[in-house]
């Protein structure tokens, strides 16, 4: 279950997030310790939406940030079925050798039969990952750069 999205608990977690995202941006050395406590929080920020339509994304508040959580971003993968039919048309069409192109790929099939073959045959769900952006709410503290 997941916690209410106005919890001290969550709103801690969304303001230490954006803290070390501000944190992030503003390292320059090679090495960043911010970067895996980053990643461990938008990873705890993400799971609080893996029950949301995938087409939903939301807003969580914190009391010195906000984050934005997009919907999932749209993703397509060929079925063997989908590449069985590309092959065959582009076969009889004998403008090129199918062997040429597959190795399939959805830019290959695009560029010889079209965006139309694409959203006819090859199914677009929102399986992604979504997006995390971070929007102060007031000006950060300075003085904790790192």
């Amino acid at each position: 279950m997941r916690p209410d999205p106005q919890s001290a608990a969550r709103q801690a977690i969304v303001d230490e997030y954006g803290e070390v995202d501000r944190k992030v941006k503003l390292w320059t050395p090679t090495v960043n310790p911010h970067l895996q406590r980053r990643a461990e929080l938008q990873a705890v920020i993400e799971s609080w939406y893996e029950d949301y339509a995938p087409g939903l994304g939301g807003i969580q508040q914190g009391k010195q940030y906000q984050v934005e959580v997009s919907p999932q971003q749209w993703q397509q993968s060929l079925t063997a079925e989908t590449q069985a039919k590309a092959f065959a048309l582009i076969k009889r069409a004998k403008l090129i050798d199918p062997f040429t192109i597959f190795t399939t790929t959805l830019a290959a099939l695009k560029s010889h039969l079209g965006q139309a073959f694409l959203d006819s045959h090859v199914p677009r769900n929102r399986t992604g990952r979504r997006t995390i952006t971070v929007v102060a709410k007031a000006e950060p503290v300075l003085a904790k750069v790192a």
